[in-house]
Parts: C-alpha cells; sequence; structure tokens
C-alpha cells in the first residue's frame, strides 16, 4: 500500500466528512445541531469506507442502504428534515467512496440550495398562500396563576398568538410561599420579539420566563 494511495484515501475521507456536514450545517447552532453534523459527518465517512471496501459490489451497496435506514432511525431526531439528509449523506459518501467526486459535490450544493429555498418560501410567498408559523414552549413561575393567565391572554390576543395550556404544577418555596409552575404550547408568527414578549410577561405574580424549542433546552 503505496502512500499516494494513502493520500487519494484519506482526500476521499476528509472530502466525505466535509460535504456531509455541510448538508446539516445551519447558521444557528447549538449542542443538538453541533450532533447532527457531526452525525452526518460521520455517516458519510463510514459509507465511503465501506465502498473503498467493497468497491464496485451492487449488492453489497443495496445492503448497506438497508442498514442505513435501520441506523436513521437510531438518532434522536427532533427534525424529519434532518433525518432525510442523513441519508443524503450516506449517498454522498457512497459517491466519495467510489471517487464521483463530481456527483457528490453536486449532490451537496443541490441539497443545500433545496434546504434554504425551502425555508425562505414563506418570506417571498403571499401570506394568503402560506403563513408561517413556530410553535415554543413557555415556562413561567408565578405566586398568582390566575392573573398570570388572565396577562398572557391579552398578550396573546394582541399579537394573534395562539396559547394551549399544557401542564401546571403546584410548589411550596420558602422564598416566595405557594407557587405554580406552568408550560404552555405557544404559537405565533416568527415577526414576534420573544425577549420583548418575555419582559412584558414578567411582573409583580410572574417571576420566571423562559422558552423552549420542541423537543429543546429552555432559554
Amino acid at each position: 500500500m503505496d502512500a499516494s494511495y494513502l493520500i487519494q484515501v484519506a482526500g476521499q475521507l476528509f472530502l466525505a466528512v466535509f460535504l456531509g456536514a455541510l448538508v446539516a450545517y445551519r447558521r444557528r447552532v447549538d449542542s443538538y445541531r453541533l450532533n447532527i453534523i457531526q452525525a452526518h459527518a460521520f455517516l458519510s465517512a463510514a459509507a465511503a469506507m465501506f465502498m473503498l471496501v467493497i468497491q464496485n459490489d451492487i449488492v453489497s451497496a443495496v445492503g448497506l442502504l438497508g442498514a442505513a435506514s435501520v441506523i436513521r432511525y437510531r438518532y434522536a431526531m427532533r427534525s424529519s428534515r434532518d433525518a432525510s439528509t442523513l441519508i443524503i449523506a450516506l449517498g454522498i459518501g457512497m459517491a466519495c467512496g467510489l471517487r464521483f467526486y463530481t456527483l457528490a459535490t453536486l449532490a451537496t450544493v443541490f441539497t443545500v440550495i433545496v434546504g434554504y429555498w425551502f425555508s425562505s418560501l414563506h418570506m417571498v410567498l403571499p401570506r394568503f398562500i402560506m403563513r408561517h408559523r413556530e410553535t415554543m414552549e413557555l415556562h413561567i413561575e408565578t405566586t398568582d396563576y390566575r392573573r398570570s393567565y388572565e396577562r398572557l391572554q391579552a398578550i396573546a390576543s394582541e399579537l394573534g398568538l395562539q396559547i394551549g395550556v399544557r401542564s401546571l404544577q403546584r410548589k411550596l418555596t420558602t422564598k416566595r410561599g405557594p407557587t405554580v409552575d406552568a408550560i404552555f404550547n405557544v404559537t405565533y408568527d416568527p415577526s414576534v420579539n420573544i425577549s420583548l414578549l418575555s419582559e412584558e410577561l414578567l411582573d409583580s405574580y410572574t417571576f420566571r420566563v423562559s422558552w423552549k424549542e420542541r423537543g429543546g433546552n429552555y432559554y
């Protein structure tokens, strides 16, 4: 095994890692997104490595795709898009392993462009055709749940929010006495400023406000 072959293999694997990670890249990155990017990169590299081993064995390649469909469901993903692009990352890795570099690059560019196009679609279409809405979990802690809820309803009516109670929990604290932890599902237009909304919700009764993307962490 000469040095030129090792360099070629390393190049194929690094290209697979780069293109696989690029498919899952988003500008806003948290620990969840980093894990997803890493999963795409590793799966793409694994596919390239397997193709280097089996070469042009089509039967083995089909078996690899079958195994990947199982691996795809082993990842805990909040987004169906991420689950789908994992399969694309697998294909990109296979193309790198077979030295179809142009195909791998075009597939990556195509996936990124289509993903950006769909995510921006609501900004170019008229609102009567597509109205983009987001849903998050709102967690509040209050010493007077009734008054806090009435305030939330008033703000929701003013801003066009849709709210639904998800859970309520009574607590007894040494500092504030009896309190209520309430979690709501809030559907809103992305133009709504969450930070300003949080400030409006804070009052003499509501002493904590936090938001959580579905399946994510509070902030």
